[in-house]
């Protein structure tokens, strides 16, 4: 079993201002599963997120509304904090 690791970050607008309550989810292929969920939550209202994922390769995506969403990937290694910050576009 892997020690858990944390994912942190910040949802934003492209032209700055932070995104709360914006849902954030972690996704990964394990053992030809693809869309293994890892975690998920939702921002504060700095625009923040936390989640405990295992080391790998994830795909962070937050979802702003049912139009606006941005993803990346993101490599966690061992117990390390990855921090990712996604942007949107303003509406």
């Amino acid at each position: 079993m892997s020690t858990p690791a944390k994912l942190t970050g910040r949802v934003v607008i492209r032209d700055g201002g932070a995104v709360a309550d914006a849902v954030v989810v972690a996704t990964r292929e394990q053992h030809g599963t693809v869309g293994w969920q890892g975690g998920a939550g939702t921002t504060d209202r700095t625009g923040a997120f936390a989640l405990d994922v295992d080391p790998g390769t994830w795909t962070v995506q937050a979802n702003v509304d049912t139009v606006r969403s941005e993803r990346a990937s993101v490599r966690v290694v061992g117990d390390a904090t990855s921090s990712p910050d996604l942007a949107v576009d303003a509406r």
